[in-house]
């Protein structure tokens, strides 16, 4: 089964306030609709199904495009990015074990989520390193059971 991930890293976040969760800046608003731009001239594939981190920057870059499609946002913990206390392997498992529940799944499925969340998934899934930039993505192909950057 052929299948799609679209890694979207969320968009430039406001950071006036450093530790809380404030959301996107102007910047990163821009951004989104240059993603918004993408997904409606069909250089991004369209979806079903849209995940995100819970954070507020990550929610504000994948919503427009969840509602573009009329499709509904799923927030999930598994694209949080690492928390404090959370060891390197410990990360890297929770990725790993939430990349392992789309073995059976078909069709484009976007995930949002961190600078260190997406870099680790990607290399999981191909092996190769990318440096996703703010505002940016990345799509993974898997075909015939084998995964590979787009």
């Amino acid at each position: 089964m052929d299948l799609t991930l679209v890694f979207v890293r969320h968009a430039h976040r406001d950071t006036s306030e450093r530790s809380s969760d404030n959301g996107l800046d102007e910047k990163g608003f821009r951004q989104v609709k240059d993603l918004l731009e993408d997904l409606t001239a069909g250089k991004l594939p369209p979806s079903s199904d849209f995940r995100t981190s819970p954070k507020k920057r990550c929610v504000q870059t994948l919503s427009p495009l969840a509602e573009a499609q009329n499709k509904k946002l799923v927030v999930t913990d598994a694209l949080d990015e690492q928390g404090p206390g959370e060891g390197s392997k410990e990360f890297q498992r929770r990725i790993f074990s939430f990349l392992e529940t789309f073995q059976d799944k078909s069709g484009t499925i976007y995930l949002c989520s961190h600078g260190d969340w997406l870099p680790e998934a990607v290399q999981d899934l191909t092996g190769q390193f990318i440096d996703i930039k703010k505002g940016e993505y990345a799509l993974c192909q898997r075909k015939a059971g084998k995964w590979k950057l787009k």
